[in-house]
């Protein structure tokens, strides 16, 4: 029996300035879709 599937996926991440000294950084936040399919009658490892 095949199924299929999405996950989203939220990735964060900072951006520092070299100079630590203000401690200026950045944020961002993507986020990521991806369609996955996967076969229930074949055996899966643990």
């Amino acid at each position: 029996m095949e199924i299929h599937f999405d996950v989203a996926v939220l990735i964060w991440f900072e951006t520092h300035e070299a100079d630590y000294h203000y401690d200026d950084y950045d944020e961002s936040i993507v986020w990521m879709m991806a369609h996955c399919r996967g076969d229930l009658a074949k055996a899966m490892i643990h």
